[in-house]
C-alpha cells in the first residue's frame, strides 16, 4: 500500500481541497486512490485520524491529562491504529493500492488547534518542537510496516499572508479555549499565535520521512490550483482531471474585510463570534466592499521584523525543499496593499446601518 499524506499547512486552501477531494472520491477510486474514511461534511477531512494520533503522542509523552477535557477528544473514540484497519480495508474492498489522508493540522500545528493561543505547559518536560517530532514519528510508525512508500505534501504561504489570514479566520471562529478573546491584530501577534519558522518542521519531516519523500509548494491561489493538484501531486491522466467537480466554497472560510474583522473585535462581544446571523451578515458585507482587501495590517515597521526573522530561513527552504518556480515570495514589497489604520467612522456608520437594515429584514440578532 501507498500512502499519501497531504499535510496543509493552514491558509493554504486545504478545506476547498479537501472538499474537492471528497466530492470526487468515486473518480479517484476509478485511479486506485482512496480518500480515507473522513469525518462528515462539511469537513471531509482526516481531522479524527489526526487527533487520535496526537491523543495517542500525548499519553505517551504524559501531557495529556493538561489537555484531555477538549470536546474532540470526547468525540474521538478509536485509537489511530484502529481507523487505519478501517481504511485498509476499504481500500482494499475498492482495489486501490494507494491511501490519501489530509488534515492541515498534521504538519505542525495539531497541539494549538486544540489549545487555543496557549502553548505547552512550563512544567512539561518537552517543548512543541519535541511534540511535532514525536508525533510524526508515530505516524510513521504506524504507516511503515505495512507501507512501499510513504510520501508527505506540505503548502506553505509566506508568513505575512499567512498571519493575516489566520487572525481573520480567528476573529470569525475562536479557537477552543477556557476564555474566549478577541484581540486585535497586534496583541494577536504577540501571542505567537502559529509556527512561523517553517525551516523546524520541515527538518523534522526530512529526519522522520526523508527528503526524497517530501512534496513541499509554495501556495499560490489560482483556479487551476486543484487540478493541479489532482495532475501534478496525484499524477492521474489529463483525461481523468477534467471530469473531476470543482470544490465549493466552505462558508466558514470565506474571507471578510478588514473592516468587518475590525468591528467583530471593537464592537461585539466574544460570547457572540459564533453567532451564525452576523458571520453571515460581515460575510455579506465584505463582498459589497472588495477593496478593502487592498489593505494590510502590517506597518512598514513590521513587516521590515518579518524580514529579520524569516527571510534567511525562507532562502534556505527554497534552496533545499522547492523548485524555483515554486519559490515562497521575497518579503520585498507589500504586494501593493495599503497599511489599514483602522475602521474609520464613515465604514463604522456603514457597517451599523448594514447590520441594522438587513437584520431588521429577517430575523432579529442579538448579541
Amino acid at each position: 500500500m501507498r500512502f499519501l499524506i497531504h499535510m496543509g499547512n493552514y491558509k493554504t486552501g486545504s478545506t476547498a481541497l479537501q472538499n474537492y477531494l471528497y466530492q470526487n472520491s468515486g473518480l479517484l477510486a476509478q485511479n486506485h486512490i482512496y480518500y480515507g474514511q473522513t469525518d462528515p461534511e462539511p469537513l471531509c477531512s482526516h481531522a479524527s485520524f489526526t487527533y487520535s494520533l496526537l491523543r495517542m503522542t500525548l499519553q505517551k509523552m504524559g501531557l495529556f491529562d493538561a489537555c484531555q477535557s477538549h470536546p474532540m477528544y470526547q468525540y474521538i473514540q478509536q485509537s489511530p491504529k484502529h481507523l487505519l484497519e478501517q481504511m485498509q480495508n476499504e481500500a482494499a474492498a475498492r482495489h486501490c493500492d494507494t491511501i490519501l489522508l489530509s488534515h492541515e493540522a498534521m504538519f505542525c500545528e495539531a497541539w494549538r488547534t486544540l489549545n487555543g493561543l496557549r502553548h505547552v505547559p512550563a512544567s512539561s518536560p518537552f517543548s512543541e518542537q519535541e511534540i511535532w517530532e514525536y508525533f510524526h514519528q508515530n505516524l510513521f510508525d504506524l504507516l511503515q510496516p505495512i507501507s512501499q512508500e510513504i510520501r508527505v505534501i506540505v503548502y506553505l504561504r509566506r508568513q505575512d499572508d499567512y498571519l493575516e489570514s489566520q487572525y481573520n479566520q480567528y476573529v470569525k471562529a475562536p479557537w477552543w479555549e477556557e476564555t474566549i478573546q478577541l484581540p486585535d491584530f497586534t496583541e494577536f501577534m504577540s501571542l505567537h499565535p502559529v509556527t512561523l519558522d517553517y525551516t523546524k518542521p520541515l527538518e523534522i519531516l526530512k529526519k522522520v520521512y526523508g527528503i526524497q519523500n517530501m512534496t513541499v509548494l509554495s501556495y499560490r491561489r489560482h483556479s487551476h490550483f486543484y487540478h493541479d493538484f489532482a495532475a501534478q501531486i496525484l499524477k492521474l491522466p489529463p483525461d481523468s482531471v477534467r471530469k473531476f467537480k470543482q470544490p465549493e466554497t466552505a462558508m466558514e472560510n470565506r474571507s471578510i474585510s478588514h473592516d468587518s474583522v475590525d468591528f467583530k473585535c471593537k464592537f461585539l462581544s466574544p460570547d457572540a463570534a459564533f453567532h451564525s446571523n452576523i458571520q453571515t451578515l460581515l460575510a455579506e458585507y465584505s463582498a459589497l466592499y472588495p477593496d478593502q482587501q487592498n489593505y494590510t495590517y502590517f506597518t512598514p515597521e513590521l513587516h521590515e521584523r518579518f524580514i529579520q526573522l524569516y527571510e534567511a530561513g525562507n532562502h534556505y527552504i527554497n534552496q533545499v525543499y522547492l523548485e524555483e518556480k515554486d519559490a515562497l515570495p521575497a518579503f520585498d514589497s507589500l504586494d501593493g496593499k495599503t497599511f489599514y489604520t483602522g475602521i474609520t467612522p464613515d465604514h463604522l456608520q456603514n457597517l451599523v446601518n448594514y447590520l441594522t437594515e438587513t437584520a431588521a429584514q429577517s430575523s432579529p440578532v442579538r448579541n
